[in-house]
């Protein structure tokens, strides 16, 4: 994270994607955290989809998903961390 004088504090972006602008709180920087649209959720279904596809091409026979210690996928599965009004909240069936 880096803060320059009279600009907003940006995190350090992953590997093709944009910096994202977060908040500084207590003199550290933070990201504020937002629910995913149902694009963004689609989107991250893609971004495992594709990596368990180039961990296969590359020769492993399977991969191992972290879905533990407040994780993504951690976070849509315990109600609560998951508010959603929409199919992806509410009953156990819907966060899974």
């Amino acid at each position: 994270c880096f803060r320059a004088k009279g600009f907003p504090c940006l995190m350090q972006p992953a590997l093709g994607q944009k910096p994202q602008l977060a908040e500084w709180v207590s003199s550290r920087c933070q990201l504020v955290p937002a629910a995913l649209d149902k694009q963004g959720i689609k989107d991250k279904v893609q971004a495992y989809r594709q990596a368990a596809r180039n961990a296969i091409d590359a020769g492993f026979n399977g991969i191992e998903l972290h879905g533990a210690h407040g994780y993504l996928i951690d976070q849509f599965t315990k109600d609560s961390v998951n508010k959603r009004t929409d199919e992806y909240g509410g009953s156990i069936e819907n966060r899974c």
